[in-house]
């Protein structure tokens, strides 16, 4: 399915508004404590409203205690936020009102941000990082998001903060949210907006020219997941101040950064959504075979395979060659090539009566790989 129409589907799949119900694709009802699932609350009770139920929470807090972080030191555990408004006060229900302000001027670009941002917040990043030929490691992106994990999920699980969604229910406003894929935790503090805004900061350190343009990136993801519905302005603004707290805790330990390793499935859906997105344009769809993801970890490739040097491939392939793999047509088999790296992809196309789909079959790191099929090589 090419990009553009996967976003459409999934817009109007998932775009719905929220009149006193719970329709399918929404995480759960707020919680009240001493309440039945479904019996009514009254406004003097919405300050009982939670995200997570005492078992729920009870769960939450075991898997953040359970985590080892090896980049963020200790002291962040006596970092101070100040508490989110009231369920019952003037300043929530102006924050839903302010919420649904935003959502209307949401543009089809702001949504397809929203959108991949939520599968891979780190995405708008390495675009940008990939464009301007930036020195970055992909490890240290990766450990940056991994270990403020534990941080933001401490925070939240600390204020248990309904979603706003669940506020204009309990209300009885009507109100829209997006489908997502990461806002099924409680919303204080935005746990994308303090991820993407510590790794601004850490990325200003390395480039500090591109300070500005890296702010804005984190601005942008931030400011989506209001656009989304899945926060209230004052996530985003709690999430940049735990991040601004967090920083000065941040050491990147190289011996932690797990650079030679195999890449999670998590990582290739990732890579597929950014591929796809690549190759939207030319009605290409990209998928990755069985024996693909079976291959990409066979120790006959010398060393792991990295995200860092499969995002450039796709990248630089689409850029130099795109064309003319969409020109090959139905039935078709090349080969993609890395020639710095060695990393040979084949691949076959195959009309599947709307698009092409470009089914990666295996991947292989092999210098001097030889092949009959066409060679779309780069360097």
């Amino acid at each position: 399915m090419k990009y553009v129409e996967l976003i459409e589907k999934w817009s109007d799949k998932y775009k719905k508004s929220i009149n006193c119900s719970n329709p399918k694709g929404f995480s759960q009802k707020a919680h009240c404590a001493g309440k039945k699932k479904n019996e009514n609350i009254n406004e003097s009770e919405m300050n009982d409203l939670v995200y997570f139920n005492k078992e729920q929470l009870e769960k939450s807090i075991e898997e953040v205690e359970a985590y080892k972080q090896h980049h963020i030191k200790d002291g962040w555990q006596n970092i101070k936020l100040e508490n989110p408004p009231d369920n019952d006060s003037q300043a929530t229900k102006d924050e839903l009102v302010t919420i649904t302000n935003i959502q209307a001027k949401r543009t089809k670009e702001d949504e397809n941000s929203i959108y991949v941002s939520d599968k891979m917040d780190s995405f708008h990043f390495r675009e940008y990082l990939n464009a301007n030929n930036l020195d970055y490691s992909s490890a240290e992106i990766t450990a940056i998001i991994d270990d403020v994990w534990k941080v933001t999920r401490t925070f939240k699980n600390k204020f248990n903060r309904p979603r706003p969604y669940q506020m204009a229910e309990a209300y009885n406003m009507e109100f829209e949210t997006m489908y997502g894929t990461s806002n099924k935790t409680p919303a204080y503090p935005s746990g994308h907006t303090c991820g993407v805004t510590l790794l601004a900061l850490y990325l200003s350190k390395k480039h500090p020219q591109h300070k500005e343009q890296f702010k804005a990136i984190a601005d942008k993801i931030g400011i989506g997941r209001i656009q989304a519905g899945f926060h209230y302005p004052s996530d985003h603004v709690a999430g940049i101040d735990l991040a601004l707290k967090v920083f000065p805790y941040l050491e990147i330990v190289p011996q932690y950064l797990k650079e030679d390793r195999d890449i999670t499935d998590q990582e290739l859906q990732q890579l597929e959504t950014y591929a796809d997105r690549l190759f939207a344009s030319l009605n290409i769809d990209i998928e990755f075979s069985k024996h693909f993801k079976d291959r990409l970890k066979d120790p006959r490739n010398q060393k792991p395979i990295t995200m860092a040097e499969l995002t450039r491939l796709f990248k630089q392939v689409y850029k130099y060659h795109g064309k003319p793999i969409a020109q090959l047509g139905p039935d078709a088999e090349a080969v993609m090539k890395d020639m710095r790296t060695d990393v040979n992809v084949p691949f076959a196309l195959q009309w599947d009566g709307e698009e092409l789909d470009l089914v990666a079959k295996t991947i292989m790191r092999k210098p001097n790989f030889a092949t009959p099929n066409p060679e779309f090589a780069i360097r």
